[in-house]
């Protein structure tokens, strides 16, 4: 099975989520199957979600803020990534190979890959063929984060001490690889949504 895999990636309410499901809804529309490409067929799509993988309240290992009271989310070891590939690459299947325009087929399958912290996972990043990611300023992100309801819900001080501080430095792993392509948060979805939708189509 051949499959083209789309990574997206970026900040806490950078709009991610939004733009994945929108890709997904599009992508596996019937009526959407041939304006990808003349030659290629859309086959399955599939979407992936990061955020399915955190580990249990009460996992034993969870990296414990005292000064907050509260677990540390916003590291990779707050995500059962074991799980998350194992299930990547059944959903796969066991002779999958990548999309390439030089192999041609007649069908590719999409997989969408969304998480915050996608691209700063090994297998993850090298398996993501397309990768984007949505970026944020400070004061754009702490609005947007004061807005949404979480669950739990975010302790006083948490974007300050955890969200942040994380978001900054797993960004900077990855802000200057040259097969990332950064998006602008602030840019309207619809906006985003047509710009990595044009980028599918050059690929295919």
């Amino acid at each position: 099975m051949s499959w083209l895999i789309i990574g997206i990636s970026g900040v806490t309410c950078g709009g991610k989520t939004t733009l994945s499901q929108s890709l997904y809804h599009y992508l596996s529309d019937p009526a959407n199957e041939n304006r990808l490409s003349d030659r290629v067929k859309i086959g399955t799509v599939k979407i992936m979600n990061q955020d399915d993988y955190f580990y249990s309240d009460d996992y034993p290992h969870h990296e414990w803020i005292e000064q907050l009271s509260h677990v540390n989310y916003d590291i990779i070891g707050a995500l059962n990534m074991s799980k998350m590939c194992n299930d990547l690459y059944t959903e796969l299947g066991k002779r999958f190979v990548f999309y390439s325009k030089t192999k041609p087929v007649s069908t590719v399958n999409i997989m969408i890959i969304e998480g915050f912290l996608i691209f700063n996972h090994g297998v993850l990043n090298r398996l993501c063929q397309l990768k984007f990611h949505i970026h944020l300023p400070y004061e754009k992100c702490y609005e947007r984060r004061t807005k949404r309801a979480y669950d739990p819900p975010d302790v006083l001080g948490y974007f300050e001490i955890c969200v942040w501080p994380m978001y900054e430095q797993n960004f900077n792993e990855i802000k200057n690889k040259e097969d990332i392509m950064l998006l602008n948060g602030e840019t309207s979805k619809e906006k985003i949504f047509q710009h990595v939708l044009d980028c599918i189509k050059n690929v295919i």
